[in-house]
């Protein structure tokens, strides 16, 4: 296992559209500390709302510990100065984003859907691969999760660290981590709460 945090907390265009957002995330990155980071996604959220939060943000992360992770938008990342990306199916791939002028020592996510993929990143250079979807979810309704054995299968494919996504409870924690993840990422069990430091704190307990 390397440095990679073990709770991903994952946005949405909702929470971000949030008025409250911000001083919500402070209080998730102060809670999450080294232990998390906190993934700024919004494929409908403008690039200045994006580049505004990144700016608020990544000074608290690099105090707390924790990362602050921008999704897709390598452009926000450069321009904020943060240096954790997540690539997509739509994004650059990680190969191509290390060729990229200011991009020495990045670290680099990609999310993956098939132990082959998970090969693929490995070989293009990513830092850790996030596979999904685990369960079913309300983010890819009508499409079943593909259960603990896509877990285990991608575990057998790459030897990076491996951050589980979707329909992931508190109660599920250590079955995904059993089946191979080294952690996992949240998105409507944080951020769809009233208080998502609270949500956070009750997923790190499963690791107490």
């Amino acid at each position: 296992m390397t440095d990679t945090p073990v709770l991903h907390t994952v946005t949405d265009d909702t929470a971000l559209a949030d008025d409250a957002f911000e001083s919500r995330a402070i209080a998730v990155l102060e809670l999450l500390g080294a232990r998390g980071a906190l993934h700024l996604r919004g494929h409908g959220t403008s690039g200045r709302r994006l580049y505004q939060l990144a700016h608020a943000l990544h000074p608290v992360a690099a105090r707390t510990g924790s990362w602050l992770v921008i999704n897709d938008r390598v452009d926000v990342a450069l321009a904020a100065g943060v240096t954790c990306v997540q690539l997509g199916g739509g994004s650059l791939d990680a190969a191509t984003v290390r060729t990229l002028p200011g991009t020495t020592g990045w670290r680099l996510g990609v999310s993956v859907h098939s132990s082959e993929a998970a090969a693929r990143a490995s070989a293009a250079g990513a830092s850790w691969v996030l596979a999904g979807h685990v369960f079913d979810t309300a983010t890819h309704a009508g499409d079943p999760g593909r259960g603990l054995a896509f877990v285990s299968a991608v575990r057998a494919a790459t030897t990076l660290p491996l951050i589980a996504i979707g329909g992931i409870a508190p109660r599920d924690v250590r079955d995904v981590l059993a089946a191979g993840a080294d952690g996992i990422a949240v998105l409507g069990q944080i951020w769809g709460q009233p208080d998502p430091a609270a949500a956070s704190a009750t997923f790190l307990a499963e690791w107490r």
